[in-house]
């Protein structure tokens, strides 16, 4: 009985400092993950906002291998979008299932976006080419582990 007790105790113990290990590591590339907009496509009129497809370059820069398949303990919950550091519009996400190998990226293709359309005109001036990325700037929020974590796009150069 005793040795059952003890095998149970150190399988629990690997458990929990397996888990603690993951967190950590995943912690860790959260915060140094680097994202920004690779595409725009699909601007389209909806009532009073204006709908657009975005995709989004996320870059794993750290030596852990991302690998996300959570059913909701790690999501990306919103994303939004910024030109000239004025508010455009965002997208909600409920996305678990993510997978980021070390030192790699992935583009995650058509996040919808929708922005009041007023917002958008008041830009429109200075956004001259959808593809021209260096007046958009993203911020991303992740709900990860029971905490909330809101990225910033790190400045283009």
């Amino acid at each position: 009985m005793k040795t059952v007790l003890k095998v149970v105790g150190v399988a629990a113990l690997a458990t929990t400092l397996f888990a603690f290990k993951k967190k950590n590591d995943y912690t860790k590339v959260i915060n140094e993950m680097d994202f920004k907009p690779d595409n725009i496509s699909n601007v389209r009129l909806n009532g009073p906002q204006v709908l657009f497809d975005l995709a989004v370059r996320f870059t794993n820069r750290t030596d852990i291998d991302f690998d996300v398949f959570t059913a909701g303990v790690i999501s990306l919950k919103k994303i939004r979008v910024f030109i000239n550091n004025t508010y455009i519009g965002e997208a909600n996400s409920n996305m678990t299932e993510i997978s980021i190998p070390a030192y790699s990226s992935i583009v995650v293709q058509k996040i919808l976006v929708a922005s009041p359309m007023l917002q958008v005109l008041s830009e429109l001036t200075t956004f001259e080419n959808l593809n021209d990325f260096k007046n958009i700037k993203l911020e991303v929020v992740v709900e990860a582990l029971g905490e909330v974590y809101v990225l910033e796009q790190p400045l283009q150069l």
